[in-house]
């Protein structure tokens, strides 16, 4: 038997300390129970450990109307474990049995009971169990739990809300059975968890049976948010991801549960809603644990918005997104047929699930689209028919002109659907018939280009046994004025996958259209780049053993290069035709050609045909004298004259380069044209000036020559160096803008290192050791991967893009680990690191370097983050100068506030975390003011920068450090960071940081931080834009954080706003909230950091500490590194301003004689965060100033501490010395019973001078 322990009145245990066990005990609770009691049992500090075992909890009384008022056990922090408790027949008002709130940590629950528990009221959350964790330490954990009858609104059950890397996890045989949720969601079970700071749930081997959620209006007229998720109700914020969030729902089974208004065991609500029901090979996170034949899918709901909204809302509740269709080892009976309408043997309606089919024979399969399988495609987690499919002797028959396409496949792709069916290898179409279009397959889509219909189609349609005839077609719906190009219907899509070659060859460098394939080059799919359009051409070009023998006949050789939206050209251009004509598609007014070096035109065979000609002559005087000598050489065509002609064009931003020649050997740089003619006779034109009312040059032509000449820049025009016959060249008004003539030094190209047929770099992790030198290489992609670079020496070893317009790494859930090398910015126009992913990708110790020379410019970023989140530890970047690109001119036209910076977090961008850095000597020239150029540009998501250095230096820059203009709720976190010479001053807001708010809050802690010479009209370190009044930020925003201005005007302007979208009306934030010193300081060199050590900051004493990204845990250990310093420059030397941290600081005696300052301004991060206590010495006072010092204490609290009874606080010395107190707290030592501790210093303060008090509160 267990002995009986009674509850009434206002009985209840609290422990504070220690561990707390109840074994073998029935806890009786009595109707009369105080509800503030609310539990009666409670855990309230970290060290507090309570266990429940082999325990009963009942009501005093059993009948029908009898209630209780409080529940079990309340856990606050600490531990709980419960074993074998058996709980029944229980009535509770407004409490649950078990609550764990936010700060607890492990609760364990197994083998217990919990039967026929009630919990009323309106804001039921729960019987059983009301889980509210907010942090990692907060786990729950059930095994062999079961839950019968037990009933509250929201979770009958059970009530969970996990959030901040929390979890729960039920498991071993559990069960909910009869579970009701009332007026609320989820009959047994209520979710709420934040999937993005990796909070988990999981439950396995867990049963749900008979489980209702109940709302009490009908479902036809229903309005109200409730009677949803029979079993099971989740609302979710962010992406799932099995590895960081659990196993979800894998391991439940479902049984007979019910819904009043939808989802009979599953309801979800979650903005990535069709990517958690998508993760997993069958959708097992989402469906639980069910053998695919027997599932009923209609018992599982969802809802794509992002919360559940008020009663007066309508919602449509959609169907599943998730449906699954696996056929595998299908054989119909021999000359089994199968007629439909549609899809003679398989007609699926897709819409978000998946079709495979591997390993099946059709036979004989009819119907009138589709004769063996008809697809209608809405959207799809996968689309695949691969493997040895076998489709024999299937018709698409039509008794109209509508009908018969798709003999044996037909595909419906929906507006909304990706492109991402693939019809796969190893398929064998025999036989088949189509009365109209596609005889083995036929495609009704959006866009057949933009489907790209060889990444679609994988069998061997080019195999020479394949009837090519009317065998692949498809339909557009999109009309041509969508399109831009006539609409393709009932057309031949095979066509598009054949090798093209042309002597007429279409170029594009907009990749959404182009690509570089054996396909490319028709106007359907354009090339990539002039490079490799040479080789798509028909004819050959003439060689030594084809060029014609004499001057009969009129064959010439013809190359037509048609550009449409630009082309880049890397590479140089070399033909041996007559003529080469380089035009565009359609005559527009923003055609041009983007190369990095101009335009390069060699005519270069002319070496050739003067050796024929004296060849010729020779041959020809010996002839003369008789002797009959066989002709030696070939003759050349006399009237062939090579001609270039550009028509329609506009070259900007043209650089030359110059790579991988010897310094020694002379060469030609012009940013605009070099003509190298050799020929005889070589004909030029340059005509027909675009219309393009955006260019500057919008003026009568004016030859190269003259502009280079005019321009004083070497290399800005035009330069023809020609043979013994000046070429004829016309120039009629093709204009070149911001052209110029840039040497890059000659590097190695290594992209053969990285490629990813190389068998080493397959592997997840990779070392390339680089030797001395330059290299080069075209884009990496990592995927999953680790690649370790080392070089010689930051100097030594230089890595550089191989093309400037290309990025040069591409990393996905990857790290890339550098050492001992630096990455160089060469007038790069495409960032040099690109992260994207749904993961976390990590930047090691790289230095990333521009060029100390002036037209030496870049246009771009050094890292972007276009999506998930990417981690920068150890990083450099310097000396780079930033232009605006000529080539976005219109886009900046068209986005007033288009944003640049070094570090560019796009829109879909999850997380950027910086941690010891430095940026410095960053230029920025010719910017428009619209353009926002900054360092770390934010469009979204949570910036943390850890322990860092933005450094004006040398340069002057119009950009702050931060500048945030966020597409959703995000977060700035910064912590030891310094921000020096930043901002422009001139026409600009926020020297150091701007934060845009008038669209989404910006949650924002800067902490131990230094502003210095930052400049701007108003906001010389910070501006804020706010929408309203309410949203402005509180004053622990900045703590531990100063200023240092260099006049009352600066310190003033340091912080400023503006309210809604009025610019002109510009308030100043007075209050204080960066602090600034009182004595004015020329150096941050004279502001000293003392906290407590954590686990980003070890405590190493060999190493010198103070600074803001490296705190001294001591003053003492602070006052050794000064001494070592040199104070002659007053620079440093010296302490002007000790900032204390965070926390409880025990600080042992601090002679402020030592700091080497007259005035001396010690700061805390506020009289609630920071305490400072003396430590036990033989002095009489914690802090003794030096004589005539004068003492500036604020925003700390300073207390008394019983281990140092007779040490009081402060003392000064010389009539001319003072003490300032401002903003803080001086407290005595707080105790339930001050009698019983003895603390007597002879004195608190000992002052001699002066004393200025403000703001300051003596307690205890």
């Amino acid at each position: 038997s267990k002995s009986e322990f009674l509850f009434q009145d206002q009985g209840k245990i609290s422990i504070i300390a220690g561990t707390l066990s109840f074994e073998k005990i029935t806890l009786i609770i009595n109707s009369t129970a105080a509800a503030e009691v609310e539990y009666i049992i409670a855990g309230t500090t970290e060290q507090t450990e309570i266990k429940i075992t082999d325990c009963l909890m009942r009501m005093q009384s059993i009948t029908t109307s009898y209630s209780i008022k409080v529940g079990l056990v309340e856990l606050s922090v600490g531990k709980l474990t419960i074993s074998k408790l058996d709980v029944k027949d229980i009535t509770i008002a407004s409490y649950s049995i078990i609550k764990v709130n936010s700060g607890s940590g492990i609760v364990d629950i197994s083998e217990s009971k919990f039967n026929n528990i009630s919990r009323t009221g309106a804001s039921g959350k729960g019987s059983v169990l009301q889980v509210e964790f907010n942090s990692y330490i907060g786990k729950l954990i059930m095994s062999e739990v079961t839950m019968n009858q037990c009933s509250a609104k929201n979770g009958g059950a059970i009530y969970s809300s996990l959030i901040e890397g929390s979890s729960m996890i039920i498991k071993d045989s559990s069960s909910f059975s009869e579970c009701k949720s009332i007026a609320g969601n989820g009959g047994a079970m209520y979710i709420d968890i934040d999937l993005t700071s990796q909070s988990k749930f999981e439950l396995i081997d867990t049963t749900f049976q008979s489980c209702q959620s109940k709302d009490s209006t009908p479902p036809s007229s229903s309005t109200s948010p409730f009677g949803f998720g029979g079993a099971i109700f989740i609302t979710a914020q962010g992406q799932y991801d099995p590895l960081k969030n659990g196993k979800a729902l894998k391991g439940a089974l479902f049984d007979s549960n019910s819904a009043l208004n939808g989802g009979q065991n599953l309801y979800v609500v979650m903005q990535e809603l069709i990517q958690f029901c998508r993760t997993g090979e069958f959708g097992e996170y989402v469906k639980g644990n069910y053998i695919d034949q027997n599932q009923n899918k209609s018992e599982i709901y969802y809802q794509n918005k992002s919360q559940l909204e008020g009663i007066s809302k309508k919602y449509y509740w959609e169907p599943p997104p998730y449906l699954i269709w696996h056929i595998l080892d299908k054989i119909p009976d021999q000359g089994q047929n199968y007629r439909y309408f549609n899809g003679g043997a398989i007609y699926i309606i897709l819409n978000g699930g998946s079709f495979v089919m591997k390993e099946t024979q059709m036979y004989n399969c009819t119907a009138r689209q589709g004769g063996a399988v008809y697809a209608l495609i809405s959207s799809m987690n996968q689309f695949l028919i691969n493997e040895e499919v076998y489709f024999e002797e299937c018709e698409a028959f039509s008794s109209n002109q509508s009908q018969g396409r798709g003999g044996a496949i037909y595909l419906n792709v929906g507006q909304d659907a990706p492109y991402e069916f693939t019809v796969g290898v190893n398929l064998h179409f025999n036989l088949n018939k189509a009365s109209q279009y596609g005889r083995d397959l036929f495609i009704h889509c959006k866009n057949i280009i933009v489907m790209k219909p060889d990444r679609r189609i994988l069998y061997d349609m080019l195999n020479e046994t394949y009837d090519k005839d009317n065998a692949i077609f498809g339909t557009e719906y999109a009309q041509e004025s969508e399109l831009g190009r006539p609409q393709m219907i009932d057309f031949d899509i095979l066509s598009l996958m054949l090798p093209y070659y042309n002597d007429i060859i279409y170029i594009s460098q907009d990749q959404s259209i182009s690509e570089n394939t054996l396909k490319c080059g028709r106007i359907y799919l354009p090339c990539v780049t002039l490079s490799y359009a040479e080789g798509k051409v028909f004819t050959p070009e003439w060689t030594a053993e084809t060029v014609p023998q004499d001057s009969s006949g009129d064959q010439q050789i013809n190359y037509t290069y048609i550009i449409f939206q630009g082309i880049e050209v890397t590479l140089p251009f070399e033909t041996e035709v007559n003529n080469v004509i380089i035009r565009e598609f359609v005559l527009t007014d923003d055609s041009e050609i983007k190369t990095s070096g101009g335009i390069y035109i060699g005519i270069i065979d002319s070496g050739s045909e003067w050796v024929a000609i004296s060849q010729k002559r020779i041959i020809d005087k010996l002839q003369e004298q008789g002797l009959n000598y066989k002709t030696i050489s070939r003759k050349i065509n006399d009237i062939c004259r090579p001609s270039i002609i550009f028509d329609i064009c506009v070259i900007k931003e043209c650089k030359t380069t110059k790579s991988g020649l010897s310094s020694t050997i002379p060469t030609l740089e012009s940013g605009g044209v070099i003509l190298h003619s050799e020929k005889s006779q070589t004909r030029c034109n340059f005509n027909s000036t675009p219309n393009d009312p955006t260019l500057l040059q919008n003026t009568p032509f004016e030859s190269l020559w003259l502009r280079e000449k005019e321009f004083g820049v070497e290399g800005s025009g035009m330069i023809v160096a020609y043979g013994r016959t000046m070429p004829s060249i016309k120039a009629d008004g093709i204009q070149f803008i911001g052209c110029d003539a840039v040497l890059l030094p000659p590097s190695q190209d290594i992209s053969h290192l990285f490629s990813q047929t190389n068998y080493k770099f397959i592997n997840n992790h990779f070392t390339i050791k680089l030797l001395f030198g330059r290299f080069s290489s075209q884009t990496v992609i990592l995927k999953e991967q680790i690649l370790v670079l080392k070089g010689q020496g930051e100097e030594e070893s230089i890595l550089v893009q191989k093309n400037i317009s290309q990025t040069l790494f591409i990393l996905q859930n990857s790290q890339l680990k550098t050492s001992y090398l630096s990455a160089q910015l060469w007038v790069a126009e495409a960032s040099l690191i690109r992260s994207q992913g749904n993961g976390m990708s990590i930047i090691d110790g790289l230095r990333v370097i521009g060029v100390k020379q002036e037209r030496i410019v870049v246009h771009c970023s050094v890292f972007e983050v276009i999506s998930g989140e990417l981690g920068l530890i150890d990083i450099q970047i310097k000396d780079i100068n930033i232009s605006e690109n000529y080539n976005e001119i219109n886009s900046v036209n068209k986005r007033k506030n288009m944003m640049k910076g070094l570090i560019e977090m796009k829109e879909n961008a999850k997380v950027l975390y910086f941690e010891k850095f430095i940026i410095t000597n960053i230029n920025i020239e010719n910017i428009n003011k619209e353009q926002r150029m900054s360092s770390i540009m934010m469009n979204a998501g949570h910036l943390k920068l850890r322990d860092g250095a933005f450094l004006g230096e040398a340069y002057t820059s119009i950009g702050s450090a931060i500048r945030a203009q966020p597409t959703g709720p995000s977060t700035i976190d910064v912590k030891g960071v310094l921000f020096k010479g930043q901002g422009y001053g001139q026409g600009t807001n926020g020297g150091a940081v701007y934060v845009d708010m008038r669209t989404f809050d910006v949650q924002m802690s800067f902490k131990r931080c230094i502003f210095i010479g930052n400049k701007a009209d108003y906001g010389s370190n910070v501006f804020i834009c706010y929408a309203y009044t309410s949203q402005r930020i509180n004053k622990n925003s900045f703590i531990g954080c100063t200023s240092i201005a260099g006049n009352s005007y600066e310190q003033d302007i340091s912080v400023c706003y503006s309210i809604g979208g009025n610019d002109d009306e510009i308030f100043i934030d007075e209050r204080n909230l960066i602090h600034s010193s009182w004595n004015r300081q020329k150096s941050e060199g004279v502001v000293r950091f003392i906290s407590n050590p954590d686990a980003n900051h070890k405590i190493d004493s060999s190493l010198k500490c103070g600074s803001v990204s490296k705190p001294c845990n001591t003053y003492q250990t602070l006052i050794e590194y000064i001494q070592l310093e040199p104070e002659s420059d007053g620079l440093t030397g010296r302490v002007e301003t000790l900032i204390f941290g965070e926390g409880k600081i025990s600080s042992p005696f601090i002679d402020l004689s030592l700091a080497r300052s007259d005035i001396i301004n010690i700061v805390g991060c506020g009289d609630q965060l920071t305490e400072i206590y003396p430590q036990q010495s033989s002095l009489q006072a914690m802090i003794y100033g030096g004589f005539n010092q004068i003492i500036v204490i604020e925003r700390v609290c300073i207390a008394n501490s019983p281990a140092s009874p007779l040490i009081g606080f402060i003392k000064t010395q010389g009539a001319e010395a003072g003490l300032v107190m401002q903003d803080m707290r001086v407290q005595g030592y707080l105790e339930t019973s001050p009698y019983n501790t003895m603390l007597e210093p002879p004195y608190l303060f000992s002052i001699e001078g002066f004393v200025h008090l403000q703001d300051v509160i003596f307690e205890h």
